[in-house]
């Protein structure tokens, strides 16, 4: 399947769309429910489930592969007639030069993050990414690459919590580096 979900669920099969499956999935949702979906194959995902969330409290967790979960808060979502979303990400890119990386900070441990979707985000949404057990207790710092001038602009920094994870909220999607950094 293309979705999952948590919470609820049983029956039998069923011929619905993953697109239409999310939307009932959705709708029922209860005020304070996180609903969890995979990113489909394409990377999209439906405007229609961005409306079904659209000004509701429901957390949607959507997983895009490769330790980056997207989270969006309903509440974030404006109502209305939305586009689909491309929110697939490649979290192994190497589009940033290696020169830029090194003058940054010199460290090894960076993560480049090529986000499909280009320019700024309709609303607010946040990739969480699965640090992993050698970056505990570290902050990550979040750059966005400007192509045009080959640097990398400082945007946010998010602690690493204690399951590994870190939040961080960019303010426009493209090319993005990720460094580890002590407090």
């Amino acid at each position: 399947a293309a979705w999952t979900y948590t919470g609820g669920g049983g029956g039998g099969g069923s011929s619905a769309s993953p697109t239409e499956q999310a939307v009932k999935k959705l709708e029922k949702a209860k005020d304070g429910d996180t609903v969890k979906l995979d990113l489909p194959t394409g990377g999209k995902l439906s405007g229609k489930a961005l409306e079904a969330a659209a000004g509701k409290d429901v957390t949607l967790e959507i997983d895009a592969g490769k330790d980056v979960t997207w989270i969006i808060n309903g509440n974030d979502i404006p109502t209305g007639k939305l586009a689909d979303l491309d929110l697939k990400v490649d979290a192994k890119a190497n589009t940033i030069r290696v020169t830029v990386l090194n003058a940054l900070t010199g460290e090894e441990r960076i993560v480049q993050l090529k986000l499909s979707h280009d320019g700024p985000f309709p609303f607010s949404l946040t990739p969480r990414l699965e640090a992993g057990n050698e970056h505990a207790g570290l902050f990550a710092n979040l750059y966005l690459y400007d192509e045009d001038r080959a640097s990398l602009e400082y945007q946010t920094t998010a602690e690493t919590g204690p399951a590994r994870t870190a939040h961080l909220v960019p303010e426009h999607a493209s090319n993005h580096a990720v460094t580890p950094a002590k407090a």
